[in-house]
């Protein structure tokens, strides 16, 4: 029997049992929308996909990669052949934006020491551009300003137009730093030396490195790859880009600047070792350190992938209801072993939802009828070096963000933790039948119903809302792409599996992903997002 009879006579009998349902009683979300296509997305489509997005040729899509650039044709091709609208730039589904970097260089940089001339990534090296830097130098203990604990070390500390002075540390326990501090926000986050700096009206910072570090902190400086300096726009964040310029100065030169001071290289040592408090204070005015870091500066531009499914409703379909993922990953290992596995492929993270949404783009494809209002998909970049693509379209929305309903984000639906599994690095991963589901409460509660309305209809998954606590210390709600469309006031719903032994690993791989899960949980945000496209959300 072929596949168009078989297809009509679904229609046919989906058609008597509606007639029917109006008889007797209401019939499930599915038998009353019986050709949404849920099984269009299906284990073969999701692998499919997958197995290009996670592959080796890909290089683990850093932002920006030449890998990250070939994911996103592939998106945007996919897009094109099912006939979707480009909402990208000059008609293109790219919505693009640039990135900047600074490589400081030997030739065009310099440092002094009491007028003693250094010599560049031998007695210091360079981050950030900046002019001719100098000043009087006053010590700041580890520099980091800590509101969980109360520690300032800028109490009666002027730096206005002076040089900050920090003992750096590998350990951030020895700073006084936790995990939970990394999640701070607002006025609870920790602040670095070089934020201080910056709003404190200082010109530069100075790192003192330690005999145990300087080896290593050298290293990583000569041979980390550019991305790690890249910065978005302004428009990106509301934090502007860091632009103090930063010294780092090896042992010999660090005991050398604070030789006859209230601390000496020794002392901080010991104080270090004893994990006792460093004192702040202002150096001898004698004492001048001066340096300008020069260099090269490029540009790159980076995209989104962005496309609408317009919908049928002549009054409703300029309302949207979104739904994204982020399709970058982290790249590369450095300093790789000869034959060892140095991609981070990033299949789970986030390559299921990347695929996930491809998955919802290729079932709308093959639905008769659009629901009433329109669809956006949206696939942001930059999501692993800070948020960066959500950040630039909340900044410059394709379409008007007060008639965006929902957002529903994706990222990290694709791993399942087995019966019995005891490995600590799976202790919050989700089973098989399971996913997280955080922010639908948060700003309109009417989300989180019709979350769970759908899923009662459909495939019966266990929401699990450990992670939707405001005080969570993991604070998941604010470390994916969603969290600045809910900034702007946009209802959310953020789907993740759980972080896993392989999160942000090599062995992220698409040998290890539940594609079962993935269908699952890709039909259930499929229904959720067509649902939402149909009813609405309630103020």
């Amino acid at each position: 029997m072929s596949a168009g009879i078989i297809f009509r006579m679904k229609l046919k009998l989906c058609a008597l049992l509606t007639t029917i349902s109006l008889l007797i009683t209401p019939l499930t979300l599915e038998a009353q929308r019986p050709n949404i296509a849920l099984d269009s997305i299906n284990t073969r489509l999701l692998k499919s996909h997958l197995e290009f997005i996670a592959s080796d040729e890909l290089e683990g899509r850093l932002t920006p990669s030449r890998g990250l650039d070939l994911a996103g044709k592939y998106i945007a091709a996919n897009l094109s052949r099912l006939g979707f609208t480009p909402m990208g730039d000059n008609g293109t589904f790219f919505q693009n934006f640039p990135l900047t970097h600074f490589a400081a260089s030997s030739e065009k940089s310099f440092a002094t020491l009491n007028g003693k001339t250094l010599d560049y990534e031998k007695d210091y090296y360079l981050k950030n551009v900046g002019g001719k830097v100098e000043g009087e130098l006053v010590y700041a203990g580890y520099g980091w300003r800590i509101p969980r604990t109360k520690t300032d070390p800028y109490t009666g500390l002027d730096i206005k137009g002076k040089i900050v002075v920090v003992s750096a540390s590998s350990d951030f326990a020895t700073i006084g730093l936790t995990p939970a501090d990394s999640n701070a926000s607002g006025d609870e986050a920790p602040q670095s030396p070089q934020d201080v700096a910056v709003k404190g009206g200082a010109v530069g910072v100075v790192y003192l490195i330690s005999d145990a570090d300087w080896t290593n902190a050298l290293k990583q400086h000569q041979s980390r790859r550019v991305r790690i300096s890249w910065s978005p726009p302004s428009s990106v964040s509301t934090d502007e880009p860091n632009p103090i310029p930063v010294l780092s100065l090896n042992p010999t030169l660090c005991r050398e600047l604070l030789r006859g001071e209230a601390l000496t290289c020794q002392s901080v040592q010991r104080l270090i070792k004893d994990k006792k408090p460093l004192s702040s204070f202002a150096l001898d005015p004698k004492k001048k350190i001066t340096f300008e870091s020069g260099g090269a500066q490029e540009t790159r531009m980076v995209r989104n992938v962005v496309a609408k499914w317009e919908g049928s409703d002549a009054q409703l379909k300029d309302e949207f209801v979104a739904v994204s993922a982020h399709y970058d990953h982290i790249g590369i290992k450095e300093n790789a072993k000869p034959g060892e596995d140095a991609i981070y492929n990033g299949a789970d993270d986030d390559g299921s939802g990347t695929v996930g949404v491809l998955s919802i783009a290729e079932a709308l494809a093959k639905v008769p009828t659009h629901p009433k209002r329109s669809l956006l998909l949206i696939w942001h970049c930059g999501e692993e070096e800070g948020l960066w693509g959500s950040g630039y379209f909340v900044a410059h929305p394709v379409v008007p963000l007060k008639q965006m309903i929902t957002l529903l984000n994706i990222d990290m639906i694709g791993r399942s933790k087995s019966t019995g599994e005891a490995k600590p690095g799976n202790a919050n991963l989700t089973s098989a039948d399971e996913i997280y589901v955080i922010g639908s409460r948060r700003i309109n509660p009417h989300l989180a119903e019709i979350s769970e309305q759908v899923n009662a209809e459909y495939y019966h998954l266990k929401l699990n809302y450990k992670y939707d606590a405001p005080n969570d210390p993991e604070n998941l709600y604010e470390r994916s792409d969603h969290y600045n469309y809910a900034q702007k006031g946009v209802p959310i719903i953020f789907y993740f599996d759980g972080v896993h032994e392989d999160y942000h690993g090599v062995g992220d791989e698409v040998s290890k992903i539940d594609f079962a899960k993935m269908v699952r949980v890709s039909r259930t945000i499929y229904a959720t997002l067509w649902e939402l496209a149909e009813a609405g959300l309630a103020k």
